[in-house]
């Protein structure tokens, strides 16, 4: 019985955190190309549908014909193997260094710092 409560707990917890990610990633990382933005967006909404998919089948297994149960179990593991393939993606074109997610200072706007003779 705890089990099921541990896993009940998982799929909550899961996508909220994976939505975390996901529109922080997409807000911070200002430097990284639009692909890439996007595809953490896309990290946080597979999140989302694999945690919604997972607590509605722990929920009413028991009420569930079988081939509903099997159809949703197809489903959740599609979700988890495109966000984990896309995740890789990630990782291995680089996207998800550190130095992508902080703000860098912006240069000084050149052309309102007083000139001397020689720039004129």
């Amino acid at each position: 019985m705890l089990a099921m409560h541990m896993k009940a707990i998982g799929y909550l917890v899961g996508p909220f955190l994976g939505l975390l990610f996901g529109l922080g990633a997409f807000a911070t990382a200002r430097q990284s190309p639009l692909w890439a933005r996007f595809s953490y967006l896309l990290v946080g909404a597979v999140a989302a549908g694999w945690g919604i998919l997972g607590f509605l089948l722990e929920y009413h297994r028991s009420t569930l014909a079988y081939s509903t149960r099997l159809y949703l179990d197809h489903y959740i593991t599609l979700l988890a193997g495109i966000g984990i393939g896309v995740f890789a993606v990630l990782a291995i074109s680089g996207q998800l260094k550190p130095d992508r997610f902080r703000s860098r200072p912006r240069p000084s706007d050149k052309s309102s710092a007083p000139r001397s003779h020689d720039e004129v």
